[in-house]
């Protein structure tokens, strides 16, 4: 059975070590993080497809968390979304400027999620 407590607190594990990663410059850890947070969406996806597990970290301090999950929840909860994502893009930093990219493709309709 699918514990959703569990794989919620692996994708905010994983969001943080790849917004470390992405800051540190330190593109392993980033990539090894990426393929976690994958991973861990589509276990999520099969017992809560429309990701409602994921909206109350659009409220976490850590900005990774709040990206990840808001770009996660971009088909399901658009406006809510885009807002994170366009107040995380004034920040300082490559987590921020990925935010606003990630928001800018989604309007442009260019986005391809890897979990839908």
């Amino acid at each position: 059975m699918i514990n959703l407590k569990e794989l919620t607190d692996q994708f905010i594990n994983a969001a943080v070590g790849h917004g470390k990663g992405t800051l540190s410059g330190d593109s392993d850890r980033t990539n090894r993080e990426h393929d976690r947070i994958i991973e861990t969406l589509k276990s999520i996806h099969s017992a809560d497809p429309s990701f409602e597990v994921l909206v109350p970290l659009l409220q976490n301090e850590d900005m990774s968390v709040r990206t990840w999950a808001a770009t996660y929840l971009l088909p399901h909860q658009t406006e809510r979304a885009l807002k994170v994502l366009d107040d995380a893009s004034k920040e300082k930093g490559l987590v921020a400027f990925s935010a606003g990219i990630t928001a800018n493709e989604w309007r442009e309709g260019r986005l391809k999620l890897l979990i839908d």
